[in-house]
Order: C-alpha cells, then sequence, then structure tokens
C-alpha cells in the first residue's frame, strides 16, 4: 500500500492523500479521499499523455504525484522517481506512469476503477420518492450511493442527474435510463459535492 499527494482536475477542491492498493494484475484504487487543487498546467499534461499513451475519450483521468521513491516489485512503481505522475484513466482501465522531467512515458498496467460514488438529494416532500429511486439503482453494478439526504428546495417535479467528474460513462447512462432523468450540468458558482454522480429526485 503506498501513499501518493493527489492532484485532482481543475474542478476538485480539496487536499487529501490518496491510497493505493496494486495487484500483479494491476492497479485497483482503494481509498479516494477529497483531492489537492490541480497544477495549471494540468490540461496541457493530460492532453500531451493521452496522445501518447493513444487514449482517447477519457478527459478526466485521476492525477496522483509520487511523493516518496517506491521499493515494490511491481514494473510500474518500481521504475517510478519522485515526481513522477500517474494517471490513471477510468474509461480505458489503464494507469500511466509519466515523467514531467523527460515528458515520456515510463509505463502502463491495468487499472480497474472503484465503485461510481452517487449522491442521492430528496428534492420531494414524500420520501418514498427517494426510497424508490434508490431501489431502481440496485440492480446497477459498479455503484455506492454514498449519501442520501434532501434537497435545498422539495419543489422539484422532473428528476435531474449531473455527470460530475465524466469518468462513468456507462453507468451513468444506466442511471438515467432506470430513472428516467434529465441531463443536467453544475452552474459554475456551485461547488462540485465530493462524488461523482449527484441525483436529485422529483415528483415525476
Amino acid at each position: 500500500m503506498f501513499a501518493f499527494w493527489m492532484w485532482r482536475h481543475k474542478r476538485t477542491v480539496a487536499a487529501a492523500t490518496l491510497v493505493l492498493v496494486i495487484s500483479v494484475a494491476g492497479v485497483n484504487v482503494k481509498n479516494r479521499p477529497p483531492a489537492a487543487p490541480a497544477s495549471k498546467d494540468l490540461d496541457s499534461i493530460i492532453i500531451d499523455v493521452s496522445k501518447l499513451a493513444n487514449i482517447t475519450g477519457d478527459p478526466n483521468p485521476e492525477i496522483i504525484r509520487v511523493s516518496k521513491q517506491q521499493t515494490s516489485d511491481l514494473p510500474i512503481l518500481q521504475k517510478s522517481k519522485v515526481g513522477d505522475i500517474v494517471l490513471l484513466y477510468y474509461r480505458a482501465k489503464t494507469a500511466v506512469l509519466y515523467r514531467l522531467s523527460s515528458q515520456s512515458i515510463i509505463d502502463t498496467a491495468p487499472f480497474v476503477p472503484p465503485e461510481a460514488r452517487v449522491i442521492i438529494l430528496n428534492g420531494t416532500a414524500d420520501d418514498n420518492k427517494a426510497l424508490a429511486a434508490r431501489a431502481k439503482l440496485e440492480s446497477i453494478s459498479n455503484l455506492q450511493i454514498i449519501s442520501e439526504k434532501s434537497a435545498v428546495k422539495n419543489t422539484y417535479t422532473k428528476t435531474y442527474s449531473v455527470d460530475l467528474t465524466n469518468r462513468y460513462e456507462a453507468e451513468y447512462a444506466a442511471i438515467n435510463n432506470a430513472l428516467g432523468s434529465t441531463l443536467q450540468r453544475l452552474r459554475a458558482s456551485e461547488t462540485p459535492p465530493d462524488a461523482d454522480i449527484l441525483i436529485i429526485v422529483g415528483t415525476q
């Protein structure tokens, strides 16, 4: 188990450490605390690494900086140096070790994404509406409902969903299919919650 300081996409705000559990078969994220502010050059790094690794349609990988020399037998960490970064591509299920100093890919490995974290907000005065929505999600694999509470207002008629991280395309589509929800974007003035998908349940 190894600790790294995490960078995130510019949409995330809090600082923390990410713990990785890595197996011979690949890389698996065990815990995912809130992330640190992103570097101003983060977008250009993602573009460059994605091109080098020939990864498309995966615009928001998890970014981790190697903060200390690793001694693991596993190749992707054994070859790392302090200052290197690991990019975790959720859709491509690939981890990439990238060296900033030489602007080169050092290694790649399979990556097993964790379950998508889902927050459900009840936008009605009827608790049964939220319970019914949760029940419809139970048949969808790879979801973890981390919070279920009331929305700021309880007058929503439609059920809305927000893809907060743009990492779980299949799961997001399955949620909208199950709930008949309307896609929505988070307003620029709003702070994104620490989750992957947000659902606001309406009366319909």
